[in-house]
């Protein structure tokens, strides 16, 4: 992306919220009520927060433009995208993939991709929360065998650019938006990841960062309380693969990770995904019933990964 601006965050003496200030004159004011920036105990974001950062406040897609003159090729994509529609729009791109030449393919999957995550940053900061539907536009982006264009891969760089922004968020609406859409990614994330143990890794940053989160932002009780729900359900998972892992060899890990990559994901997959969504159906109660359910059915899930069978 080339030279990426650095930010700080700081609490504003004046008004007491948590703002951001550019750190590379060393000075600023609160974007709140302007008082002056404590820039002695302002905290540097890291790069990839600083570029979630120019992601949200604009600016990268016409810099991008200038570097990368595919985005006029994927503009009818992007536009289906941004409208919620991810399957036509995945159509839109593979239709444009197909109509030029295949030595700028590379190129064109990187705008798509920047495309993306413009898409599921932005919703997040404009207001709104990513509900899912990437998959098909991701599986477009692959290059090959290269490991760092597969479907998880994007979905894990999404995830991390999301929770590395937290620390630039003081309203609790956005830090809701943030969480549920994490949550939505970690569960695509499991359709497309064949690996039990960074299945596993994924619960757990999840699981984590959102309690975090909950205590730090100004939550109401009403966005809490799904917070805590949809911990609670990816705890269900977690807890279920953190009990058969200690009797799995690495042999075994990689022999399932390659058999499940040979056969897809999407079928076993789907039984993860119907246990974390769950806590969104109409019929969802809170109720001890509910949670053992949902704990058998997260040890029917890790059986049956394990079992090499769906």
């Amino acid at each position: 992306m080339g030279f990426v601006m650095t930010f700080a965050t700081f609490l504003c003496t004046g008004c007491g919220r948590r703002a951001l200030v550019d750190n590379a004159d060393g000075i600023g004011f609160c974007m709140y009520c302007g008082a002056p920036a404590p820039m002695d105990e302002a905290v540097e974001l890291d790069p990839q927060s600083s570029m979630v950062l120019e992601v949200v406040i604009g600016g990268t897609e016409e810099e991008e433009q200038e570097v990368n003159p595919c985005l006029d090729l994927i503009a009818g994509a992007v536009e289906l995208m941004e409208s919620g529609d991810c399957e036509a729009a995945a159509t839109a791109f593979k239709s444009a993939l197909a109509g030029q030449n295949p030595e700028i393919h590379n190129d064109m999957k990187e705008a798509m991709t920047s495309a993306v995550d413009r898409w599921v940053i932005g919703t997040v900061f404009d207001g709104g929360a990513y509900r899912g539907g990437i998959l098909p536009i991701a599986e477009l982006l692959r290059e090959g065998d290269e490991e760092d264009t597969s479907p998880p891969v994007l979905i894990e760089s999404l995830v991390g650019a999301l929770l590395d922004s937290a620390p630039m968020i003081s309203d609790g609406a956005v830090a809701y938006n943030l969480v549920e859409s994490t949550y939505v990614l970690a569960a695509e994330y499991f359709l497309t990841e064949p690996a039990l143990d960074r299945q596993f890794t994924m619960v757990e940053s999840f699981i984590a960062a959102a309690r975090g989160i909950e205590q730090s932002s100004r939550m109401t009780e009403d966005q809490s309380e799904p917070v805590e729900v949809m911990c609670s359900a990816a705890e269900c998972l977690y807890a279920a693969i953190l009990d058969r892992m200690p009797g799995i060899t690495e042999e075994d890990l990689d022999r399932l990770e390659t058999l499940w990559m040979g056969k897809g994901m999407s079928e076993v997959g789907n039984m993860a995904v119907d246990i974390l969504t769950r806590v969104y159906d109409e019929s969802f109660d809170d109720s001890d019933e509910f949670w053992e359910r949902m704990e058998a059915d997260s040890r029917t899930y890790v059986e049956t990964y394990l079992d090499g069978s769906s």
